[in-house]
């Protein structure tokens, strides 16, 4: 499977300015890790924070291993990407993407590792956008083509419960918007699945999943 990649871009939304973050999965199964500062800014309160990503993970419940393990069996395999939320009060947003080829049956799993004994919430402005990109190096250009192929995504959480969505993508829409499943969790993983369903050769085009994520801890 394709090295993953997990792009952060700069938001300035009514004078909130976030910081830039690029955090690229490393190229082995290693358990290695890339550290980058996260840093909030608004007119009155000012926040410090480092966000993780790593290739193998530790540190979730048992009860949410168990079930993602029931569900996806080699997910240690799977490309995964690992969001520590910061225990500092505060209001944080997370915007990034994740590409991939058509014609790859693909799978990525993200991880939320909530504060020590705290949870938090999943403000209402976070979006989801799934869309088709005629390549990667140009991922603002529409595909000519889209492809027929079912995604799902299973919310795991802390005490092992699932919630589970799922879209029949077509050739007639362009594109897939959606809500988190959950507004206030802990520890939680989340299971992207996608399966092409027509045997067509397409290229260099991708589908395009984006997260913009408000998290608000309190």
């Amino acid at each position: 499977m394709k090295t993953g990649a997990l792009i952060v871009v700069v938001i300035i939304i009514s004078g909130l300015v976030l910081g830039t973050l690029l955090l690229a999965m490393p190229r082995t199964f290693e358990t290695t890790s890339t550290t980058s500062r996260l840093v909030t800014v608004t007119a009155t309160y000012t926040s410090t924070s480092y966000a993780t990503v790593t290739r193998q993970g530790y540190g979730m419940p048992t009860q949410l291993l168990e079930k993602l393990s029931s569900i996806l069996p080699d997910y240690e395999k799977a490309q995964a990407y690992h969001v520590y939320v910061p225990s500092e009060p505060g209001r944080y947003s997370y915007s990034f993407a994740v590409f991939w080829r058509y014609e790859e049956n693909h799978t990525h799993l993200i991880y939320f590792h909530a504060p020590l004994n705290k949870t938090f919430i999943i403000g209402l402005n976070s979006l989801i956008q799934t869309r088709f990109a005629a390549a990667k190096n140009i991922p603002n250009t529409p595909a000519a083509f889209i492809p027929r192929a079912e995604m799902t995504e299973t919310v795991i959480t802390d005490r092992g419960d699932t919630m589970t969505r799922r879209w029949d993508i077509v050739p007639t829409s362009p594109g897939y918007p959606s809500t988190p499943q959950v507004e206030r969790a802990g520890d939680m993983a989340w299971v992207i699945t996608y399966r092409l369903l027509d045997d067509r050769e397409y290229g260099e085009s991708l589908v395009a999943r984006y997260y913009f994520l408000e998290i608000i801890v309190r």
